[in-house]
């Protein structure tokens, strides 16, 4: 029996009670459809729906009989009886509740388990919550371990987020007893690392059988209509906040960055402030901020450079939420400019978009099919600080020798001060210089760019995307600093790498404030 169920997506066709497909007949067609579809078991509750669901498939079924018994919280096939209600419907396979929570009429699970093996000849599947209770279901005789009640205990770890208790899995698979996966798997990525981590078969349920779930799961993708959101942009030297209905600007505010990380924060609820109160705005839907720094899944600042001192550490996220009372999503400048080109912007139709910030610093994103790749840390596409010349200049990150000392405004500025007799303060300055033809500035701007085609080789041969999009700052010097990016490419690339496009930004200046509103965009959506 179980080696027909190796390998296999089994399928959970249970409906709750009051719902239209809560029914034998309509239950069983669920199941017959799941098996076209490529199933090859299926898990159904209750004997009605077990032998409806039998006289449609020749496949396993995994049987349980759900039943509440005053002063026990196990609900799962607690006692004899509905066990033998189970086998007499059919399940090829029956399913316990093997938790050590309270069962009724004071017995245990090797009490049942005792009167089980006496009385049917029939494999029996243990769900449990902890890898204790799978010791003992396994020291008691069971034939398949199963995490379904992994994080529904009070005892269990409690998962955040979304996905199944992958750790408990591997443990249970440990003690060598078939385990099957069931229980929050909600994604083929989901199912592949439950059979990545040695399960014997696998258990989904909601996500294939429950239509008003699946339903509420892309009305997520659905924005709430007619409700502004906001925006807000934390760089080096400014700070800029805006109120956007769309990817139109209702309005705008800005000033410069304070040096205090808590002054940074209020500055930045404060501007928003300003902004739902001029325009007489009573909520907004969701808020977007894109900040310089590293920032962790949690909106916290995971690291920052010694630009913005003191910022490390900060909880982004939980600050400006508790001031507005609203859904809040927090990601790195660099991030935010790159969904802004990728989605509505020069990298848009393009299927993976390297996205390049240089200004104060040089940020990177990496957007693949519309979705932001962020990382296990949330760092990915931190182009600044791949080391491109070894020993070099030292990098505000504390590193020597990284892109971000070359390619940014100040690296722009100590390059030029290098070769020109006169040094000046300011990148802009440099920028002016080179526009009216000074020959050192030229230089310094073409040795910038072929520096910035060095990052650029170096991201794209392990990236390999389709299109590099370079905007900030630094990047509105146009040809002169791109074109020699470009060469170098060409000319150092391997071929696969050399003829990528190196585009201009299209939201300039605004990219990473427009990545802000489209993350807020994406929040404000009908809550599941």
């Amino acid at each position: 029996m179980l080696d027909t169920i190796k390998g296999a997506l089994i399928v959970s066709c249970q409906a709750e009670s009051g719902f239209p497909l809560n029914t034998p007949d309509r239950l069983a067609a669920l199941a017959e459809t799941a098996i076209m579809g490529g199933a090859r078991g299926i898990r159904a509750s209750g004997p009605e729906n077990i032998m409806a669901i039998r006289e449609r498939v020749s496949v396993p079924v995994i049987g349980i009989y759900k039943k509440e018994y005053p002063g026990s919280e196990v609900i799962i096939t607690p006692t004899m009886d509905e066990v033998e209600a189970v086998v007499a419907a059919g399940a090829t396979i029956l399913a316990l509740d093997a938790t050590r929570r309270r069962r009724p009429n004071g017995c245990s699970f090797a009490d049942l388990m005792g009167a089980v093996r006496s009385r049917f000849d029939i494999p029996v599947m243990a769900d449990i919550s902890t890898l204790e209770e799978g010791v003992t279901a396994a020291a008691n005789g069971v034939d398949i371990l199963a995490p379904t009640l992994a994080g529904y205990t009070s005892y269990s770890r409690q998962l955040v987020g979304p996905g199944p208790d992958l750790q408990l899995t591997k443990e249970l698979v440990r003690l060598g007893v078939p385990v099957i996966a069931e229980g929050r798997l909600q994604t083929p990525q989901d199912v592949r690392a439950a059979f990545a981590a040695g399960v014997h078969a696998v258990v989904v349920g909601s996500m294939i059988t429950r239509p008003h779930l699946i339903t509420r799961h892309f009305l997520t993708g659905v924005p709430k209509p007619n409700t502004p959101i906001g925006a807000i942009d934390i760089g080096g030297t400014k700070i800029a906040a805006a109120i956007s209905a769309g990817v139109d600007w209702v309005d705008r505010e800005r000033a410069p960055t304070p040096a205090d990380a808590d002054a940074v924060v209020n500055t930045a609820i404060d501007l928003l402030q300003r902004l739902i109160h001029r325009n007489r705005i009573g909520s907004l839907a969701a808020i977007g901020v894109s900040t310089g720094g590293g920032v962790d899944h949690e909106g916290r600042i995971a690291s920052a450079t010694d630009i913005m001192p003191g910022f490390a550490g900060t909880d982004l996220r939980t600050a400006v939420a508790d001031a507005f009372g609203v859904p809040v999503g927090v990601m790195n400048d660099g991030h935010a400019a790159a969904l802004a080109e990728a989605e509505i912007g020069a990298g848009s139709g393009y299927a993976t978009v390297l996205g390049l910030t240089i200004g104060t610093g040089l940020g990177g994103g990496i957007v693949h099919h519309g979705e932001l790749y962020r990382g296990g840390s949330g760092l990915a596409g931190s182009v600044g600080h791949l080391i491109i010349e070894p020993g070099g200049r030292p990098c505000s990150c504390g590193g020597t020798g990284c892109a971000e000392a070359y390619v940014s405004g100040g690296g722009l500025l100590q390059t030029y001060n290098e070769a020109a007799t006169t040094a000046v303060t300011t990148a802009t300055a440099v920028a002016e210089l080179a526009a009216a033809g000074d020959e050192t500035a030229v230089r310094a701007v073409a040795e910038t760019g072929r520096r910035l085609g060095q990052a650029i080789a170096a991201a794209a041969a392990t990236l390999d995307p389709d299109v590099v999009v370079a905007g900030g700052s630094v990047a509105t010097l146009g040809e002169p600093l791109l074109g020699p990016a470009r060469e170098f490419l060409a000319a150092n690339g391997f071929a696969a790498i050399a003829s990528i496009p190196i585009l201009p930004a299209r939201h300039g200046a605004d990219a990473s404030l427009t990545g802000a509103a489209l993350l807020a965009t994406r929040l404000a959506c009908v809550d599941q």
